[in-house]
């Protein structure tokens, strides 16, 4: 009877953490994308210094998503195989921050023949940036800090 009363009250707390961290994410994605549109629409118009220092950017945008996309192999691997859920979150932050980096790439930094590559590249690192955001929201419910979220509340 205890144990049951325990697991609905575990079950109750779930979803309205779940549902507060989505929230909050929403929030944050939102803003960043309205960020990320500023920083393309008002820097589209210049061109790049010259055409190495283009190429080198747009290595570098591949050299990152290279780099968020194994992060993200080895959380998902790790997330499948180990019983520690706290090492998993540290992976996924990682790919998270990786994502990010990958993600802050400015389109007008790169050759301009390679522009469409480069979209529908964010895109999809977009994409893994919030799959990567909804399972730590997932897994955090077990690890909550009670004192940082009621912080956050008040």
């Amino acid at each position: 009877m205890i144990i049951n009363l325990l697991l609905l009250f575990q079950r109750t707390l779930a979803y309205y953490f779940s549902t507060l961290f989505e929230r909050f994410f929403k929030r944050a994605q939102i803003n960043e994308t309205q960020q990320g549109q500023q920083l393309m629409s008002s820097s589209s118009s210049r061109p790049p210094v010259n055409e190495d220092v283009a190429y080198a950017n747009f290595t570098l945008f591949q050299k990152r998503s290279e780099k968020a996309r194994e992060s993200l192999r080895k959380a998902l691997e790790a997330d499948e195989t180990r019983a520690n859920k706290k090492g998993v979150i540290l992976l996924y932050k990682s790919a998270m921050r990786d994502f990010e980096s990958a993600l802050s790439t400015r389109l007008s930094s790169c050759p301009p023949y390679k522009h469409a590559e480069i979209r529908q590249q964010q895109e999809k690192l977009g994409n893994f940036l919030e799959s990567v955001k909804d399972r730590l929201t997932k897994l955090g419910l077990f690890f909550i800090d009670f004192s940082k979220l009621f912080s956050l509340l008040s």
